[in-house]
């Protein structure tokens, strides 16, 4: 089975996970790709919050420094 027909009923996050998996040649059983999945989605669900949060205007920019 080639990696575009085992990625072709998975959703985004699963699609990543196996491509991660191929690229750094880990293999995993199923129990182990469900947690890493599952981990995977708190942290996308994580960045999309700290995303939709409006810092408006007020923040302050970081310093420059210059020699």
């Amino acid at each position: 089975m080639d990696q575009q027909a085992a990625t072709a009923g998975q959703g985004p996050l699963d699609r990543l996970l196996s491509a991660a998996f191929e690229v750094f040649g880990i293999s995993a059983d199923d129990t182990w790709r469900a947690e890493a999945r599952y981990f995977l989605g708190v942290i996308a669900d994580s960045a999309g919050m700290i995303q939709a949060a409006d810092l408006g205007d007020h923040a302050e920019p970081a310093t420059v420094y210059r020699a």
